[in-house]
């Protein structure tokens, strides 16, 4: 009797630290999950691509909202949040979207615990600021165990498929223009 206790007690604890459904609002102080017998692992060993679509935000333009993204290996939740780049104020709101919600504090977290390889979230600058510097900072959570805090994301432009289009053109056209100013010099 005394073991089936011990065994309920310890899956019941388990199963009530572990946030399946996402970081809870606590998460917001510290962005570590509360998971027992555990300590986040240094952001230069994630193993994640952690990247935002732009660091600057400018009223009226296509850089209003911002595009954060987590790919790489399977993930079972992130967390996220938005800083101002100067006062490291949390700013602005992160957008719902399937299998993500907005955490009051300027973040994001999943919804569930299964595994994902990519994450794509949108983050809108607050009404208040015209223009800024924002950074965004992330705890990603491989499993129960292990997880990298303080990863900042890097600035990598996602592109639309017409623009890669448009690239792969223009750079194939140039291509064929260059071999064949080449192949010409070799004849001559």
């Amino acid at each position: 009797m005394l073991a089936y206790f011990v065994f309920y007690c310890s899956f019941f604890l388990h199963s009530t630290v572990a946030f399946h459904s996402g970081a809870p609002v606590e998460a917001c102080d510290s962005m570590l999950p509360r998971h027992l017998h555990t300590s986040a692992k240094p952001a230069s060993e994630s193993p994640y691509l952690f990247t935002a679509s732009a660091r600057h935000f400018y009223p009226d333009s296509k850089r209003r909202k911002i595009k954060v993204r987590i790919r790489g290996a399977a993930f079972k939740g992130f967390f996220v949040v938005a800083l101002d780049a100067d006062t490291h104020e949390r700013i602005g709101t992160f957008l719902d979207a399937s299998g993500m919600e907005a955490v009051p504090c300027s973040a994001v977290t999943h919804t569930d615990g299964r595994p994902k390889v990519m994450a794509t979230m949108l983050w809108q600058p607050p009404e208040n600021r015209k223009r800024g510097e924002v950074l965004f900072l992330a705890t990603i959570l491989e499993s129960f165990s292990t997880y990298y805090s303080g990863q900042i994301a890097s600035i990598r432009r996602i592109k639309s498929k017409k623009k890669l289009e448009r690239r792969k053109t223009d750079c194939t056209e140039y291509s064929s223009c260059l071999n064949s100013t080449l192949l010409k010099n070799q004849i001559t």
